[in-house]
């Protein structure tokens, strides 16, 4: 290993100069202060895997040194310095819309993370437009075909969740951009977030909150309570609710099981994707197949229910009640009608924002876009035809 110049007298050490840096003893690279050294060695292989390309190999040659990214503590601080900005141009710029917490932060190191604080891409298309990775914590407006195409350097697409209906997915695919999606990662909070809902509603536990709240003891002869052993639960999906009976379907059923399920089920709840088949697949029709004291569940998408067809129904007492975590606009309008509704339980979409869910389904995404910036075809993408054409030496250019 060469080494580089020795300091000049006088000349301050690195630690002096860049004291947010440290030198790994057995992996002289130059990296952020804390890296844990397994890490760097990580780094350290990459980069030298990099260098290895011939586009890299001139840069290096540039350097009037052989090894630029070895040093010892004797180097200068200027080559010190050009060894970071060429080891920080190789790691990928990772973007993220929204705050996470702290520990999905962690799973990101060393890799340089901006947050936007911001859920219209349109607003920090010029930061996008530099970086390698877009991760969507939570559903942004439009991530359209333009805005895709602006991004020049970006090389995956993470989707901490499984719903990825705000990006241009054909668009991403022609490109060779993979969006990776977390499939199942938050599906133990969904259900749960459903059943308590369900069990809220059977048990009219709002209104008999209210009433002790208001010193009305009488709406404990509401008559609105009900057991749920023996009932049937109709889940469009997939999914099991303890002693009830179960009817599902899901998109390879007919229309006949469909309303088969509508007219026989004590409780509905929603669990699939949002797309062209799925979009306003509970409406007036449907809704009027149901028993009047159904419930129906949606922790899924707002788009899968008729707004207006379910507010009608609620008002009129078509249906019993409904549990509702998605919402057309969110957060809702103070005066949006649906929540002036008798008997409806509501939550801030958060049905899969538990600590547990949340960390297993952003390890997930995080290690789907590592996976592909490393040229791997990562199994759990939106669009699995984007590795048709896709080239791999050029998605693995610089990692």
């Amino acid at each position: 290993m060469s080494k580089s110049p020795a300091l000049l007298p006088g000349q301050p050490a690195a630690s002096d100069v860049i004291p947010e840096l440290k030198l790994d003893t057995e992996y002289a690279l130059l990296a952020p202060k804390g890296t844990p050294p397994e890490i760097v060695k990580a780094m350290n292989d990459a980069v030298m895997k990099a260098c290895a390309t011939p586009e890299w190999k001139k840069i290096v040659n540039d350097f009037s040194w052989q090894d630029p990214f070895y040093f010892d503590v004797e180097g200068s601080i200027a080559n010190l310095k050009a060894q970071r900005d060429l080891f920080m141009s190789l790691v990928p710029i990772f973007i993220i819309n929204l705050p996470v917490r702290p520990e999905v932060l962690k799973l990101l190191e060393p890799h340089e993370v901006y947050i936007a604080n911001d859920s219209d891409p349109e607003n920090f298309i010029d930061e996008l437009s530099d970086s390698e990775a877009f991760i969507i914590r939570i559903p942004l407006k439009k991530f359209s075909a333009e805005l895709i195409s602006r991004c020049k350097k970006l090389r995956v697409i993470g989707r901490i969740g499984t719903g990825y209906d705000m990006i241009d997915i054909n668009k991403a695919s022609s490109l060779g951009i993979p969006v990776v999606i977390a499939p199942g990662a938050n599906a133990l909070s969904v259900a749960e977030h459903a059943v308590s809902m369900i069990f809220a509603l059977s048990k009219n536990l709002l209104a008999s909150h209210d009433g002790v709240l208001n010193n009305n003891w009488n709406v404990r002869d509401s008559g609105r309570a009900f057991e749920l052993s023996g009932k049937t639960a109709g889940i469009i999906g997939t999914g099991s609710i303890g002693s009830m009976n179960i009817i599902s379907c899901n998109s390879r059923s007919t229309r006949g099981e469909f309303e088969n399920l509508l007219r026989n089920s004590d409780i509905i709840s929603l669990h699939v994707p949002i797309n062209d088949k799925t979009i306003n697949m509970i409406s007036e029709n449907e809704i009027a197949l149901m028993k009047s004291s159904a419930i129906l569940i949606n922790t899924a998408r707002s788009e899968l229910v008729n707004k207006s067809a379910l507010v009608r129904a609620l008002n009129s007492g078509l249906i019993s009640g409904a549990g509702i975590d998605v919402f057309d606009s969110e957060p809702p309008n103070s005066d949006d009608e649906l929540l002036k509704c008798p008997n409806v339980i509501f939550s801030p979409h958060s049905a899969s924002i538990t600590k547990e869910a949340s960390f297993r389904t952003a390890e997930m995404c995080i290690k789907g876009c590592l996976a592909v910036l490393n040229g791997e075809r990562w199994p759990y993408v939106a669009d699995k035809s984007v590795y048709d054409n896709w080239d791999i030496s050029a998605k693995n250019a610089g990692v």
